[in-house]
């Protein structure tokens, strides 16, 4: 075609449709460069896949429709300037066949304004590369169609830059299908803000999202999740949490969790939780974790159980609880422990921990659990802070267990609340260490239970206090084997 850049300014639309491809191959690059906007907009999409890769890449595009777009064909694609794919038309741009599309450079992808992105085909981002994937921009990607993000394979979503996925709406993040969400790299998943975290579907979090995830985000991310999302969380993404994460978790979050969650935490995380976090606990939580979780509770956060936490604690759990955890209960958390788990649970050691505030502030019916072995490794101090009432509740197995030191701790008060059983199971050597105050305020019905060895043995001091009363309670044949300087006293 002969024909001068002056002349082809001055084709009508007529002529200009009446080119042949072979006319189209012999324009030069100057006169594919002549034609205007509205002539180039007269070509077929058969003409357009005519020009040399040299002229197309000289043509404006600006005016053509998608069905000429649709003629550009994947050799011609790369040449073009990035100025010429910025310029295409927003509607125009989903007719470039999907071959054409995936030739695009990383410098044309990025030229893509966001109308153009808008207006891509699901199919045309199903062909993306992750060469131009990794180019797309933040401003970009906030614009693709759900309908579009979803025809993206894994492979394709997994090469998403983090700056662009930090540009995802919340109504994006919703849409994504779980093996989507499953294909992000953990890199990604750190990048994402609160708010696309908060947007994930519950379902999406156990299906979707892997423990390599989980271990991935950042403590903020965690503490955004939703109770409902995070109650999703399987063990193993339990398991997953960083330790920064777990401490961040809302009181909210926390009582959300089910047994089968902080069950499955290991110890490591079970002693970063907060004292806050602790105390919110459900009873149900606590008295289904592992002994090795509850031997792992430090100090800090034992102080911080309610009562009723601490009665949910089973036999096995408060047996596992190390002497510094039982030292450091409160006397009312103290008192809380249920009865069987003081007998079944409290080793020798736990008890010999216990302060005499603690033992002080134990009710009745615990006191009443002892087993004889744990009266035995009570101090002296320890019985001497007893109540009259603990006093009475111990049984006879008890004060035939204990040791002298024991006996002779015991309160004034405690010695005239001892039931008559108990003075008769007093064993001679703890009749012997009885002060001579604590004899002489035992009652005319316990002095009238003690055996002739027992009488044998009181202190010609110690009969000096009694009363005639208390005298004449002592048995007869109990009288006739008190010594000469007794009956003297």
């Amino acid at each position: 075609m002969a024909t001068t850049s002056t002349s082809i300014s001055n084709l009508t639309q007529a002529l200009i449709t009446a080119l042949t491809t072979a006319d189209i191959v012999d324009l030069t690059a100057v006169q594919a460069g002549t034609f205007s906007a509205t002539q180039a907009s007269y070509l077929s999409a058969t003409q357009i896949a005519a020009f040399e890769n040299d002229d197309i890449a000289k043509l404006t595009l600006s005016n053509l429709a998608a069905s000429q777009i649709a003629g550009i064909s994947k050799d011609q694609s790369p040449v073009l300037s990035a100025t010429q794919v910025a310029a295409i038309g927003a509607s125009a741009i989903s007719g470039m066949v999907t071959a054409a599309f995936s030739t695009l450079t990383t410098t044309q992808t990025v030229a893509l304004t966001t109308a153009q992105i808008a207006g891509l085909s699901a199919t045309q981002m199903g062909v993306m590369t992750n060469d131009q994937l990794g180019q797309i921009k933040a401003t970009q990607i906030a614009v693709v169609p759900v309908a579009s993000l979803q025809a993206m394979t894994t492979v394709q979503i997994s090469n998403l830059n983090t700056a662009a996925v930090s540009g995802l709406t919340t109504a994006q993040v919703k849409g994504i299908y779980t093996n989507q969400i499953g294909a992000l790299d953990t890199r990604i998943i750190a990048a994402m803000t609160t708010l696309q975290i908060n947007a994930l579907s519950n379902d999406y979090i156990a299906a979707g999202v892997g423990t390599a995830q989980i271990a991935a985000m950042s403590a903020a991310q965690i503490a955004s999740l939703a109770t409902a999302q995070l109650s999703k969380f399987t063990t193993f993404q339990m398991l997953a949490l960083e330790t920064t994460d777990l401490n961040t978790l809302t009181t909210a979050q926390v009582t959300a969790l089910a047994t089968d969650q902080t069950g499955a935490l290991a110890t490591n995380q079970i002693a970063a939780l907060n004292t806050k976090q602790i105390n919110t606990l459900a009873t149900k939580n606590i008295y289904t974790l592992g002994t090795a979780q509850v031997a792992a509770l430090t100090t800090v956060q034992v102080v911080g159980l309610g009562t009723a936490q601490v009665a949910a604690f089973e036999t096995q759990q408060v047996a596992v609880m190390g002497d510094k955890l039982i030292a450091a209960l409160t006397t009312a958390q103290v008192s809380a422990i249920e009865t069987k788990d003081i007998a079944g649970g409290l080793v020798t050691s736990q008890v010999a921990a216990l302060l005499t505030s603690q033992m002080a502030g134990l009710s009745t019916a615990q006191v009443t659990s002892l087993t004889t072995v744990q009266v035995q490794v009570l101090s002296a101090t320890d019985i001497a802070v007893m109540n009259t009432a603990q006093i009475a509740s111990l049984g006879t197995h008890h004060y035939v267990a204990m040791t002298t030191n024991q006996v002779a701790a015991i309160t004034t008060l405690g010695v005239v609340n001892l039931q008559t059983a108990d003075i008769a199971a007093l064993t001679t050597a703890s009749i012997v260490v009885l002060s001579t105050s604590q004899i002489g305020v035992l009652t005319t019905a316990g002095l009238g239970v003690l055996s002739t060895a027992q009488t044998a043995v009181i202190e010609t001091r110690d009969i000096a206090v009694l009363s005639t009363a208390q005298i004449a309670a002592l048995r007869t044949f109990n009288v006739s084997t008190l010594t000469t300087d007794q009956l003297v006293a």
